[in-house]
């Protein structure tokens, strides 16, 4: 199956990819000129490599703090995935402020089985 993407969509996600993502594992930070005018959302995106999924559907939401300016939670649900057993990947990022830019500080990865490929509820564990 092959995603077909908006211009607009395309040009979001090329422009991802040429900017020089500062993804990195827990704790890491996300710093850089490029990362400094980046969103949280953005940042979420390069960190899932979310313009080379082979996903039918990406969709995201945001939790801030009421002033918009502190920790950030960026959930990302990956859906329509090329696998036999794994029916969805959604991930949870926390970011928070550091200075001009964003530190991410936790981000963790769950999946839901296709039926009867395992559990039908999002968790950790392996599809079979």
């Amino acid at each position: 199956m092959r995603l077909r993407l908006q211009p607009l969509a395309f040009l979001f996600l090329a422009s991802l990819l040429f900017s020089g993502c500062g993804s990195g594992s827990t704790g890491t930070s996300t710093r850089s000129t490029a990362a400094a005018k980046r969103s949280p959302t953005e940042l979420a995106l390069a960190h899932v490599h979310a313009e080379q999924t082979q996903s039918a559907r990406i969709s995201t939401s945001a939790v801030s703090s009421p002033e918009g300016g502190g920790p950030t939670t960026v959930t990302i649900l990956q859906e329509g995935l090329a696998d036999d057993s794994v029916a969805a990947v959604r991930t949870v990022l926390r970011y928070e402020p550091d200075g001009d830019g964003w530190r991410l500080v936790s981000s963790e990865q769950t999946q839901r089985c296709r039926s009867g490929r395992g559990h039908q509820d999002f968790s950790p564990a392996d599809c079979v």
